[in-house]
């Protein structure tokens, strides 16, 4: 168990440098779900890209 956490805390990580990246830097939004009070920018889908394709090559999840 011990081991699995380390790799979902440095997945974590990984995508919170995706997300610096893009710090205080332009970045377009678009409405999530039809939901005008519900927006997601194109960081937000390059992180939780990153961490899907990570979490689907784990072998315990």
């Amino acid at each position: 168990m011990k081991d699995e956490l380390k790799i979902i805390i440095n997945i974590s990580k990984e995508a919170g440098k995706i997300l610096m990246k893009y710090y205080k830097k332009e970045h377009t939004k678009e409405i999530k779900n039809d939901d005008k009070y519900d927006f997601v920018t194109n960081v937000d889908r390059e992180a939780d890209i990153y961490i899907v394709e990570k979490i689907n090559t784990l072998p315990f999840i």
